[in-house]
């Protein structure tokens, strides 16, 4: 027979209320301990004095309430249109398409009844190098990021370079990054 002391999330959380109860540690030191938020540990203690070990439980967040067949039917067909959509895609189409408004969790819950909770993975794109065909038919710019140079200052370089051949067209070394430095490099390169 099982107890609520054979429940490893009580256990935890007693052994950390009881830490701050017998003065042995403040509600911060026992928070950053069990790696929670000081409220979260102040809520436990709390709950520990006003209900004893039983405030310690996992509280529900609220009444589950089934959806009808029609919709349970909708959203399953919903997710064997399209498999990489989630539960909270489908909930999204839902409330636009519908006008139902279901939480994400009773969408994912009627999913994994019907056995369909888990998403198909996509397919990798397939990226292949992007390259022009001719000298000075693109120009990329871009700025580098800011670096310090000593008795100057911190400094950006400004870079063009062009797509084709991916030789240098224009550099420049900037003491901001504004449009004005960028268009001086560009006409200097024209």
């Amino acid at each position: 027979m099982t107890t609520i002391y054979d429940n490893g999330v009580v256990r935890r959380r007693l052994k950390h209320v009881l830490d701050i109860d017998h003065g042995d540690k403040t509600i911060a030191q026992a928070a950053r301990e069990a790696s929670v938020s000081w409220k979260t540990m102040k809520s436990w203690f709390v709950r520990h004095e006003h209900h004893g070990i039983k405030g310690l439980l996992n509280r529900p967040r609220g009444k589950y309430r089934p959806p009808d067949d029609e919709t349970r039917a909708l959203i399953v067909d919903l997710k064997t249109q399209n498999r990489y959509r989630s539960a909270r895609k489908i909930r999204d189409l839902m409330a636009r398409v519908e006008g139902l408004e279901l939480h994400r969790q009773t969408v994912w819950r009627v999913l994994r009844e019907a056995g369909e909770s888990r998403r198909a993975k996509r397919r990798l794109k397939h990226y292949r190098d992007f390259e022009r065909r001719r000298p000075n038919s693109l120009w990329q710019i871009d700025y580098m990021d800011g670096i310090v140079i000593e008795g100057y200052g911190m400094v950006y370089l400004v870079l063009i370079i062009d797509d084709y051949s991916r030789q240098i067209i224009g550099a420049e070394f900037s003491p901001d990054r504004s449009a004005v430095r960028a268009l001086t490099v560009l006409w200097n390169a024209i």
